[in-house]
């Protein structure tokens, strides 16, 4: 962990169940003769440890909790490796705990990971606590976590912003210029006045590498100007995911004057049986912006990559990435049962050749010859009761059925207020346009998956009278 100390001790006799400052604190663990330490539960509190020791190991044979003031860690050493923590319950994290893992450094040309969390059970971030995934800066390994179900509640979350590579770092980092570019990922890096932006790169459908940083001022003294390029959240659950909170991996944006270029976004790479978010959910890979946003000298960096596979068995989802088809594989860049926000823009700078958008994907397998309709409100599904189908996804319509949906209007009406439907558009899944109407019926043949989205406004009740000898 930055700003904290190192503690070497010989092995693990000294430690024991809960951690907490009366062992230690703001210290990374160092260990001279074992590389693992078993215990039958674990509690972290006010206390703030990382195990550091290259290729260490720990077991939790029950439950891990991280609870108040408690800050727990595996790696943190920029030249370790191989970190794994194995928990054979559940793992909690509440009351503000906090876990960081760092990766290791990788060997693979495409590093797939190089710390894992693996648990048994279920994995719960409670509201007002976090999970920090750290990619190794220079070499782009990124932590991995595995589990049952994971439950991200809300005011809670896993970010990897800004823990990407380093400024000037990975394979779509942006060249030394004194106009420097943006860093790539998923979207090219906008141009600077003198340097070009990196160039995309990655995987769609499979993002495990992080965002690039963008380029500095070729002066040493000015190095680090540049942002770094967002981190990865990689989470592989055989059950469910679901997200009332928050999932990021934004790039930072330049942090000095005219010469911070921005560092891509990172990515965020999902796998599980069952996926949902409800309104309070983010996922986010935004590309950081240059300096104050400067559209004169440097660039913007591109936005990240988000994947999301949904009950895909891992044999079928490694058949797709080898090039292989797969029977009745749906790709979509929308996110079914997903009421959150997600967001993959590039960040703000130059506007010659500016940085560009990274991407989405949703992978799931679907009935045969069927697609989904996903119904929506704007502003936020809050107005009407659309029928026979509300709000919400609906999954494996047989294609070429008629679909019939309609509102009522005005709606939701308390005492002088009400809402009113101004009407509907209806897009395919990739956001191109279909058709649309102004009544508050729509009828179409669904072929592919499509949105159908009602818009409502509001409507006051005006009530005028006439006080003595005035007419209305």
């Amino acid at each position: 962990m930055p700003g904290i100390g190192s503690l070497s001790l010989p092995d693990t006799a000294l430690l024991s169940n809960p951690l907490t400052d009366k062992f230690a604190d703001d210290a990374c663990l160092y260990f001279t003769r074992t590389g693992r330490w078993s215990v039958a539960s674990l509690t972290v509190t006010n206390c703030r440890l990382s195990f550091a020791e290259s290729g260490f190991r720990i077991h939790v044979t029950n439950d891990l909790v991280i609870g108040a003031n408690g800050e727990f860690g595996m790696g943190g050493d920029p030249a370790g490796t191989g970190y794994v923590l194995s928990c054979a319950g559940n793992v909690l994290l509440t009351n503000n705990g906090i876990m960081t893992v760092y990766s290791g450094l990788t060997n693979a040309t495409t590093p797939s990971w190089g710390a894992e969390i693996r648990v048994t059970n279920g994995f719960t971030v409670s509201p007002g606590s976090w999970v920090y995934p750290v990619s190794h800066a220079d070499n782009g390994g990124s932590p991995i976590f595995r589990m049952s179900n994971l439950y991200v509640r809300v005011n809670s979350g896993f970010s990897a912003s800004t823990k990407g590579y380093g400024p000037r770092q990975g394979p779509g980092a942006a060249p030394n210029a004194g106009g420097a570019g943006g860093g790539a990922h998923g979207g090219k890096g906008g141009d600077g006045q003198t340097g070009a932006g990196g160039a995309a790169y990655g995987v769609t459908n499979a993002p495990v590498r992080p965002g690039s940083g963008g380029g500095d001022y070729p002066n040493p003294d000015r190095y680090d100007k540049a942002g770094a390029g967002g981190g990865t959240v990689r989470i592989e659950a055989s059950g469910l995911i679901q997200v009332g909170g928050t999932l990021l991996a934004n790039g930072e944006s330049g942090t000095y004057d005219v010469w911070g270029a921005g560092g891509a976004g990172g990515a965020i790479y999902l796998a599980c049986n069952s996926f949902a978010g409800d309104t309070n959910a983010v996922i986010q890979v935004n590309g950081g912006s240059s300096y104050g946003s400067n559209t004169v000298y440097t660039g913007g960096g591109g936005g990240g990559r988000i994947a999301v596979w949904q009950g895909v068995s891992t044999a079928d989802r490694n058949l797709h990435l080898s090039g292989e088809n797969v029977e009745n594989l749906s790709i979509s860049t929308l996110f079914p049962n997903y009421d959150g926000i997600i967001s993959w823009t590039n960040g703000a700078g130059r506007t010659s050749n500016p940085a560009q958008p990274g991407t989405r994907r949703f992978m799931r397998i679907a009935a045969p010859n069927s697609s989904y309709l996903q119904i929506v409100g704007k502003p936020n599904n809050l107005h009407g009761t659309p029928q026979p189908l509300g709000y919400g996804s609906h999954l494996n319509i047989t294609n070429g059925t008629i679909i019939t949906n309609r509102v009522a209007s005005p709606a939701d009406q308390v005492g002088g207020f009400r809402h009113a439907c101004t009407g509907w558009i209806l897009k395919k899944d990739d956001g191109s346009f279909i058709t649309s109407g102004v009544n508050t019926q729509a009828v179409f043949n669904l072929t592919n998956n499509m949105v159908l989205t009602w818009y409502w406004t509001n409507q006051y009740l005006l009530t005028v009278t006439a006080s003595s000898n005035g007419t209305v």
